[in-house]
């Protein structure tokens, strides 16, 4: 199960409190937080990435990857974006090993 990100306070907290990391095509800000249940998500995918499809497909596949990985990651807040300057659309298996990286970065 995977939560999502609604009130502007937990987005504040994110801005003031998490730790930015990058890993492959994904950046991510969290904050791991025992008091969530679950791990809460938001995206980030601005324009440029392409059109409002494009941006749809890819906040689907990086969600289905979390619930794939979500043991790897502690119940808290998280915010994913695209790194900027990328040439094409991230495949899927940009976006695994970006996930997996991020999950990796996560439990230390």
């Amino acid at each position: 199960m995977i939560g999502r990100l609604h009130h502007a306070h937990e987005f504040e907290r994110l801005h003031r409190e998490g730790t930015r990391v990058r890993s492959g095509v994904l950046w991510c800000v969290m904050l791991p937080d025992p008091s969530y249940p679950v791990p809460s998500i938001a995206f980030a995918i601005g324009r440029s990435a392409g059109s409002a499809v494009v941006r749809n497909r890819i906040r689907r596949q990086v969600r289905a990857l979390m619930r794939t990985h979500i043991g790897r990651f502690a119940p808290g807040l998280y915010l994913f974006g695209l790194g900027r300057g990328l040439d094409s659309t991230p495949t899927f298996g940009q976006l695994s090993a970006a996930v997996v990286g991020i999950a990796a970065r996560v439990a230390q």
